[in-house]
């Protein structure tokens, strides 16, 4: 099974992690093969587990390690190029959804993140897409309780990061990207903008 870490305390050598239905399981550094891995872990870091159960026959994650997000990594090695490679658009758009899905799991709604949308499809160049990226820091900070909406700040800044100030196509891109994101992100629903 696959979830991310929802609660973390490094002092006391436990968390929990949440899997994609919302369901939350203990864990203890105990259950890492590597201790180094467990000293490592953070909020919204994704681990792979077994479902077992403790000394009082409760269920809690056994077997754990710090998973891949396959997911994040597609989005930041592609969200500058795919939106216009026909060839890879179709496989863009799935991960564009699978991350919309992933957004409304985790209870980010359109409205979380309608202003930096319309302020990206205002910036007329790249120089202007940069200076947002502070703006991507203050929504991360001030919404530290929810892993994924940081997440996704992460993944626009590291986007518009490694845009360059004149590549008017990438930046196309990214509009696009964005577009794509919030545009699924409604599609999928369960949210409370109207």
């Amino acid at each position: 099974m696959k979830g991310k870490v929802v609660n973390l305390n490094l002092d006391r050598n436990h968390g929990f992690v949440s899997n994609n239905k919302g369901e939350e399981y203990f864990f203890h550094a105990s259950s890492f093969a590597d201790r180094a891995e467990f000293n490592n872990l953070k909020v919204g870091d994704y681990l792979e587990f077994e479902i077992g159960k403790d000394s009082k026959g409760r269920e809690q994650a056994t077997k754990c390690k710090k998973a891949k997000d396959e997911l994040k990594e597609y989005l930041i090695n592609n969200g500058l190029t795919a939106p216009s490679a026909a060839e890879g658009y179709d496989e863009f758009c799935d991960n564009a959804l699978a991350y919309a899905e992933r957004l409304r799991d985790w209870k980010v709604t359109t409205s979380m993140i309608r202003k930096i949308y319309s302020r990206v499809l205002g910036a007329e160049n790249v120089s202007k897409l940069k200076l947002l990226r502070p703006h991507l820091a203050y929504t991360a900070g001030r919404n530290d309780d929810n892993p994924t909406l940081k997440e996704f700040m992460e993944i626009l800044d590291t986007l518009i990061k490694n845009l360059e100030v004149d590549d008017e196509a990438k930046l196309k891109n990214f509009k696009q990207f964005m577009e794509a994101i919030v545009g699924y992100r409604k599609y999928v629903g369960d949210d409370k903008d109207k």
